[in-house]
Order: structure tokens, then C-alpha cells, then sequence
């Protein structure tokens, strides 16, 4: 930059850096009493077009917006003072952070250790959560955008991506506005947000990717992948990375946004809950022992008391002693007395009875099956006791309860507790599971896992997994599975061989969200181009097109607690 003196106010220090984009300045504020140090950026378009340029300049504004919200919500966001355009180009002027990038740390002291990463994801992720709440995807986390502050060492993010893309508007030949480029940086962005299609999870992978440069001081081109899933396979005995940080890491990096944590929220309460798991336990507490030992029989037993030497009663205030083993609190109880056995005329009594019960048993038994002998009066029921009514062996018997009772057992209300009658026991129902409410955000992150699926569930080989976990009802049935006898469209697909393929699919706006009890509906516009082959190669040219159209997806709340797509109509064919 030629100029040193931009809106009579900021004189230009030194260059920070220079990309596709623009430039990066350090500058001081003349109008501030301290002269206030600043960073300037200064924004380019990529076309001349006047009416481009009139879009790219509201949406500048609308995004220079959302920067001075972000910047006034969160201290680690840096803040934004001005925003203005000078000869055809765009500037910012935000708060100046001074201290080190992520790089610059690895360079000069090389890779971080398993804790010092963990505290920076701890650090990061509420940041993160923050931006995502408010809609916004940061789309190029790496190093080089962590800024770790000199005067508390908290870690900032800078550069976000919204304003960038604003600068490559352009207009396609039917008069609509698009994006020509893809914001991010290669190695440390995903597959979905390479597209154009950046979801929430996007930047916890970009973040995931961070960490594993900060451990190993390797870019993620630098690692070699799994050639089925396309995962990045960096672990290695030789970097030393604590376990559950490893498997936090693994899944924030996962290659399908469906496999990674579903929120930066949920991945640090991952990541917290890894910590206490690791956490040594210092100066374990002291479990007192209770007063009662032994609970007490809870009936009682007609034997007579053997009485032993008890043992002698702790002192009053006396702590019992208590042995500690591998960290925890063992209680040392006092022995229990030596168990007494019984002596021969407990032993003869006891047996006495057993035989005596038994032969007392039969006579009854037999009294009743016969009927030739005198009822054996029983003693009265005590209020606890029922009496049961005989066992019914014969099926085609009239016998009911009460035939047959002894004289004196008729006092006794047996119609009061009859055996309950055998009924079959329905199946235990299901609980219902509550509902999760969802929220506009999370619903355009459905949509556009659904968008990524479609690449998927159409081209070979036909995978319908991802299919299976967002669609329900009419969607799923037309798309992967009918009962009716007709074929859905993958079945289709297969029975000819012929396969879709999808290019720059992109939801461009969200027009309306509503939210019921189970079910939510969302209409999104969508851009997308897609192409038909046949088994020959062909293009079906009916089938194929590239167009931008105002889709309704109506969402259900399924049974096994996840929002899923139900079914999608298009309202409306805004270009083709």
C-alpha cells in the first residue's frame, strides 16, 4: 500500500501479511489521545461489475455487523472499531491483539505438550459455542488465526471467514449472485465446508487438526489416511498424547459430520470429563464407620440365644482405624465374634421338629384328597395369613373357592383374597422419549447432512447408512425403501446402474423456521447441480440440471430421540 495516511486517521505502521483477499496492516489512530495501535484490513472484490459491487457492499455492512457484536460479546474475539471503503476496496479497523500465533509458538518452542493442548481447547471451545449460537461458522480455523494474548495468554481467534466470502460475490448469467470461492484452507478445513456447504462440526474438525499440529508439529497433509472413510490416521506411540484427549481429538476429526461431537459444548464437556477421569485423587477423605455393622434379622429367629463374649465398645470420639489402599479409604472394622455351633440336644430338637412337621404335613394332605376322614380344625389365621383355595386338578371341575372348607375356617372372608384370576400381561410399553426442542441453526444442519448424504445414497455404491440416521417416513420410503411394491429411487438407480452426481450444492438462505410439539419445518433455498448417468455413461439430460430453488423440509421427532427429515417439497423454482 502506497498510501500511509488512510481516512485521515490511520497511519500505516508495518504489513502483517497478504493473501487472495487483500492485505493486513498495523497501524496507529491519530484521532485516539494514545494513538492507539490497530489492525487494518483492507478487502478486495474479485470483479469490477458496478452492480456487484453495490451487493458486495451491503453485505460488507451486514457482516462488519455481526463482527462488532461478536467482538463486544466475547473478550476473545477481537473487538471491531470502524469499517469503511476507500477508492473501490473495503477496510476494517479492529483491535490490535498483541502476542503469538499457534505457529509461531510451535516454531520457536516446539510441540505442546498433552495438558498445555487440553487447556487450550478448554479455552477455545466456549468461544466456539458462542459464535455457533449466534449462527455463525467461523470457516478457517488454523494456527496461524489463534492468537495466544501477551497479557493473559488467553487464546483469540481472529479472522473469520463471512467478510472473505462476501468478497468473491459474483453473478451467474441468469442474474443471480453467487460465491467463486471456498473460504478455508486446504488440509485444515473438511470435505463438506470444501464444497461450500460449512456446518458447525466444520470448525470443530479445523480445531481438532489444530491440536494435532500443536502435539506433533505436523500439518494434516503431512499424515497418511485410511483409504476406505478417509480418516486421518496421526496417532502414534511416538508423539505421547494422553488417551482421552487422543479420543476426543479422533472424533472431532471424524470425516462425516454425523460422527463428530454434535456441538463445541459437547465436546468440551468430552474433553472435561476425560480430565476428571485422569485426575488423581490427593489426600483421600475419611469414611467414617457406621454405628450398625451388621443390619438386624428382620424377623425374628425362635432359637435360644447363644451368648458369646462381645466385643468391647469404642470409646466415645475414638476414630475407628482406617487402611488405605491404591488411593482409596478403606474402613477397618472390628472382628466379629467367633461363630458358636450348636450343641447335640439343639441339634436333636431341631430335627425332632422338621420330621414332626412333615408327617403332620402328609396326614392333612391325605385327610383332604380322600374326604373319608374328620377335617383337622386349623388354628385361626392371623392377620397377616391368608388361606389359598385349593389347587384346581381337574379342568372341567365346578369347584370354586370356599367348597369344602373345615367349620371353622368358614368365619374367614375368603371371597377378600381370592388368587387374582390369570390374565396375560400386555407388553410393557415403550417409554416415551422427551422431546428435544430444536432450533433453526440445528435444522439447517440437518439439511445440509442431507445435501452432503445425496452424494452418497445415489452414486455408487449406493451407501444408505446416512440416509438411514436422517430420514423417516416418506422421505425414507421414497428415497431408500418402499412396502408398496414400487421402487424408491435408489432401488431404481441400482436396477439400472445409474448413479447421480452432485456439484456445488449450497443452502443459500434460510426464508422460514417454524417449531411444533414433534415436528419442525424449515425452508431453505438451494442451490444445486446434479447429473444423471445411465449405465452406458449417457447423460439423461431430463433428469440433470442446475438450478436454485425454495425447498420445505418437514421434520419429525422420531422415536429413538433424533430429528429427521420426513418429507421435502419444492415451493418454488427460483432460477435453472
Amino acid at each position: 500500500m502506497t498510501t500511509q495516511l488512510l481516512e485521515n486517521r490511520y497511519r500505516i505502521i508495518q504489513e502483517l501479511g497478504q493473501g487472495g483477499f487483500g492485505e493486513t496492516f498495523l497501524a496507529e489512530d491519530l484521532h485516539m489521545p494514545s494513538s492507539r495501535r490497530c489492525v487494518i484490513k483492507q478487502l478486495k472484490p474479485v470483479t469490477n461489475d458496478p452492480a456487484v459491487y453495490q451487493i458486495v457492499k451491503e453485505r460488507f455492512q451486514r457482516e462488519a455487523v455481526i463482527l462488532e457484536q461478536l467482538g463486544e460479546g466475547n473478550r476473545q474475539i477481537p473487538s471491531l472499531f470502524a469499517y469503511f471503503t476507500e477508492a473501490g476496496q473495503f477496510f476494517l479497523v479492529q483491535e490490535w491483539i498483541e502476542g503469538q500465533t499457534l505457529s509461531q509458538q510451535v516454531e520457536q518452542g516446539g510441540c505442546w505438550s498433552s495438558a498445555g493442548v487440553t487447556q487450550l481447547l478448554i479455552g477455545l471451545l466456549p468461544v466456539l459455542d458462542f459464535i455457533h449460537d449466534r449462527g455463525i461458522v467461523h470457516r478457517d480455523i488454523k494456527p496461524d488465526n489463534i492468537i495466544l494474548r501477551q497479557s493473559d495468554h488467553s487464546p483469540v481467534l481472529i479472522d473469520f471467514g463471512a467478510v472473505k466470502e462476501t468478497m468473491g460475490t459474483q453473478m451467474n448469467t441468469a442474474g443471480q449472485t453467487t460465491s467463486s470461492i471456498v473460504i478455508g484452507t486446504p488440509g485444515f478445513m473438511p470435505s463438506e465446508q470444501a464444497i461450500g456447504r460449512p456446518v458447525f462440526s466444520s470448525d470443530l474438525y479445523s480445531l481438532g487438526l489444530t491440536a494435532i499440529y500443536l502435539l506433533t508439529g505436523k500439518l494434516p497433509q503431512d499424515f497418511s489416511s485410511d483409504p476406505a472413510t478417509g480418516k486421518i490416521l496421526w496417532r502414534s506411540p511416538q508423539w505421547n498424547v494422553d488417551n482421552h484427549l487422543a479420543n476426543v481429538l479422533d472424533q472431532a476429526i471424524c470425516t462425516h459430520p454425523r460422527d463428530r461431537f454434535r456441538s463445541a459444548g459437547v465436546m468440551l464437556r468430552a474433553l472435561q470429563a476425560a480430565n476428571q477421569m485422569t485426575m488423581p485423587v490427593a489426600n483421600p477423605a475419611v469414611v467414617p464407620i457406621p454405628e450398625t455393622l451388621v443390619p438386624p434379622p428382620t424377623m425374628p429367629v425362635s432359637q435360644p440365644t447363644v451368648v458369646s463374649n462381645p466385643p468391647a465398645p469404642m470409646a466415645s470420639g475414638t476414630p475407628p482405624t482406617v487402611a488405605t489402599t491404591q488411593g482409596a479409604a478403606v474402613s477397618q472394622a472390628p472382628s466379629p465374634p467367633p461363630k458358636q455351633g450348636m450343641a447335640d440336644w439343639q441339634k436333636a430338637i431341631l430335627t425332632g421338629g422338621v420330621v414332626g412337621i412333615f408327617f403332620l404335613g402328609g396326614i392333612i394332605g391325605y385327610d383332604q384328597l380322600t374326604g373319608d376322614r374328620d377335617p383337622v380344625t386349623p388354628e385361626s389365621p392371623t392377620a397377616n395369613e391368608t388361606i389359598d383355595p385349593p389347587e384346581d386338578n381337574n379342568s372341567d371341575s365346578d369347584f370354586s373357592a370356599g367348597d369344602n372348607l373345615p367349620p371353622e375356617a368358614e368365619t374367614v372372608d375368603v371371597e377378600e383374597t381370592p388368587d387374582p384370576p390369570v390374565v396375560a400381561q400386555p407388553d410393557p410399553v415403550k417409554p416415551e422419549i422427551p422431546v428435544v426442542p430444536i432450533n433453526k441453526f440445528d435444522a439447517e444442519v440437518i439439511v445440509a447432512e442431507w445435501l452432503m448424504c445425496k452424494s452418497e445414497l445415489f452414486s455408487f455404491p449406493y451407501d444408505a447408512s446416512c440416509g438411514k440416521e436422517l430420514l423417516t417416513g416418506a422421505a425414507y420410503a421414497n428415497n431408500i425403501r418402499r412396502t408398496d411394491g414400487k421402487q424408491s429411487s435408489i432401488q431404481w438407480l441400482k436396477a439400472n446402474d445409474a448413479y447421480y452426481i452432485f456439484e456445488d450444492q449450497q443452502i443459500e438462505d434460510i426464508n422460514d423456521f417454524r417449531m411444533g410439539d414433534r415436528n419442525a419445518t424449515i425452508e431453505v433455498i438451494v442451490t444445486e447441480s446434479r447429473t444423471l448417468y445411465d449405465a452406458k455413461g449417457n447423460i439423461d439430460q431430463n433428469a440433470s440440471g442446475y438450478d436454485q430453488r425454495l425447498v420445505q423440509y418437514n421434520l419429525e421427532f422420531t422415536d429413538d430421540g433424533a430429528w429427521k427429515i420426513a418429507t421435502y417439497d419444492t415451493l418454488e423454482v427460483l432460477w435453472e
